[in-house]
């Protein structure tokens, strides 16, 4: 009999092993797919158990105190149901409250246990299939406190089968039944402990994982942001993932451009003025692409034009199955507005520079010619010679000046001469004066020096600065057929005051607006009979760029013109 009873309780333990073995599997498999912190998560587990197990306990003691079911009934009616409603009572309160602190979390596994152990030497007994019950309080106690808990709620089950055994006069089969249960009990609470640890290891070597993901994320935003070059990451349907800070500068918000379609975030037009369609641009190709020819208004007058490099970011973690491993695009944008209109600059700068020494290239070769041809028909004809090699050599003077522009021009653009130093007002104006006097004496005009006192030095760059007044004192000599050229420098407060004035033919206001501008001349026809390469004031306004200051110019037709600057004296 006994050997049977035994056979068939080790069929149902069989079988509770078995379920829990799925449910810890469960539990498991929920932890790594959830990646929760903790067992239970939020406690909900917990929770929910100490609200229906009492609940069920109860009914189940009741059947038996109403004599529906076998058992022990050592509590009338009336005080089953008080003990029950103090148990239930401590149950909803224990569902109710939120409450995580240690010691509160204690009272109340304590108090559950109080309840369960006098619930089972009361009415149930030790022998009742309640007994396997336990298990959960158990499992609650060891996530809660550890290994050394389990022991304890075992002990204190163990002492009520021992002093079940005692008191009552029991059966032989009740005391098996009672001692099968316990060690049920035993092993399953075992397999509790491995599952606890298994999970403990797993959600430690998840904890690392996700610490080095975060520390890998973080290392690939700092380097991302670190790029000046604007960078946004997109999804399929072109909704904004990831960005830099860069790009928060160009598109100029201090918003985030999370969950915006990146149509929306970064509104680009075309040459024309026209609205792109960026996200179609993205879609339409299938590797790296890039273009240059787009726009970005970031005001009412200034555009940038922009280079967009863009290519698909493939899945390394899609079904092999499926051919769609596209997971998104990564846009890169640049700003080549000074880029671009350098190289068309260059581009104009190079036609305009061919189409102005084409001019003197061809009349020097015509003049030197006709030249060749008279000496050879007519040896005697020395003047007819002496005119071809003049006007040749008025060409190559007017290239001269164009290459010596030129050359100053590309010194300015390639910062050669731009160290500082503290030079002597006085003494560089003297050196001027007596540099381009005679020039002035044969045109018949009068070259003045105007200084004023205590002019000190100032510091600036020696080249730039000779450079900057040459070129004035060259133009005003050039464009003033009778009168006067003065050079005035004069200490203003803390500056010093440059400016070069003539009695020239003047410059219109019209013109005023475009004559620094590179080969740009005056259409007045006494301009045009005056040679010129028509890049000296441009060169003059980058030397003045370069030394910090600014062009003033004062001009009226037929009055005569003044350029003047002024730089912080030393």
């Amino acid at each position: 009999m006994i050997t049977n009873y035994c056979a068939k309780n080790l069929k149902i333990i069989h079988r509770i092993f078995k379920l829990f073995a799925h449910v810890a599997y469960g539990i498991l498999q929920t932890m790594k797919l959830e990646g929760k912190k903790s067992i239970f998560g939020t406690h909900t587990f917990v929770r929910w158990y100490a609200l229906f197990i009492p609940i069920i306990i109860i009914l189940y003691g009741l059947l038996i105190q109403y004599e529906f079911l076998d058992g022990r009934r050592l509590l009338t009616n009336g005080q089953m149901i008080v003990f029950g409603l103090f148990w239930i009572v401590l149950s909803l309160f224990s569902f109710l409250a939120h409450n995580k602190n240690k010691l509160y979390t204690s009272l109340r596994i304590i108090l559950h246990t109080f309840f369960g152990l006098a619930f089972m030497f009361c009415v149930t007994g030790t022998a009742s299939p309640i007994l396997i019950l336990w298990i959960i309080p158990i499992f609650a106690a060891l996530y809660y406190f550890g290994h050394y808990t389990l022991l304890a709620m075992l002990a204190s089950v163990l002492l009520v089968i021992l002093l079940d055994a005692i008191t009552f006069p029991n059966s032989l089969e009740y005391v098996v039944n009672s001692l099968i249960g316990f060690i049920s009990l035993v092993v399953l609470s075992l397999m509790a402990l491995l599952v606890y640890r298994e999970l403990q290891q797993q959600q430690s070597d998840y904890a690392q994982l996700l610490e080095k993901g975060e520390h890998e994320h973080d290392r690939l935003l700092a380097l991302v942001n670190n790029l000046t070059d604007p960078i946004i990451s997109v999804d399929k349907k072109g909704i904004v993932r990831l960005y830099n800070a860069a790009s928060l500068n160009l598109v100029d918000t201090n918003g985030s451009l999370i969950g915006h379609h990146i149509d929306e975030a970064l509104p680009l037009k075309d040459r024309d003025g026209a609205p792109v369609e960026l996200f179609s641009i993205i879609q339409s190709h299938s590797s790296s692409h890039t273009q240059d020819d787009l726009y970005y208004d970031i005001s009412e007058d200034d555009t940038l034009r922009i280079e967009m490099t863009t290519a698909p970011i493939r899945s390394a973690y899609h079904n092999r199955d499926d051919d769609d491993t596209n997971a998104g695009y990564v846009v890169i944008l640049r700003d080549v507005t000074k880029a671009k209109s350098l190289e068309e600059e260059r581009d104009e700068f190079i036609s305009v520079v061919s189409h102005e020494l084409r001019t003197p290239i061809t009349i020097t070769e015509g003049s030197i010619s006709n030249a060749e041809l008279i000496v050879e028909r007519k040896p005697d004809d020395t003047k007819s010679v002496a005119a071809a090699l003049k006007e040749a050599h008025h060409q190559i003077i007017f290239l001269a000046h164009m290459v010596n522009d030129l050359s100053t021009l590309s010194r300015a653009e390639r910062g050669v001469g731009d160290a500082c130093e503290d030079i002597d007002v006085k003494e560089m104006a003297e050196k001027l004066y007596h540099n381009y006097l005679p020039q002035a004496q044969e045109k018949g005009l009068t070259l003045n020096l105007d200084l004023g006192s205590s002019l000190g030095s100032v510091n600036s760059s020696p080249l730039y600065l000779e450079e900057l007044l040459q070129n004035f004192i060259t133009n005003a000599i050039k464009y003033t057929q009778e009168g006067e050229v003065t050079l005035h420098i004069k200490k203003v407060k803390n500056t010093v005051l440059f400016s070069v004035k003539d009695s020239g033919i003047g410059i219109s206001k019209t013109d005023q607006k475009k004559i620094f501008e590179k080969f740009y001349r005056a259409e007045d026809y006494r301009t045009r009979e005056t040679s010129g390469t028509g890049l000296g004031l441009y060169v003059s306004s980058k030397l003045a760029r370069k030394l910090g200051c600014k062009i003033e110019v004062t001009s009226r037709l037929n009055h005569g013109s003044a350029f003047s600057f002024t730089l912080p004296s030393a």
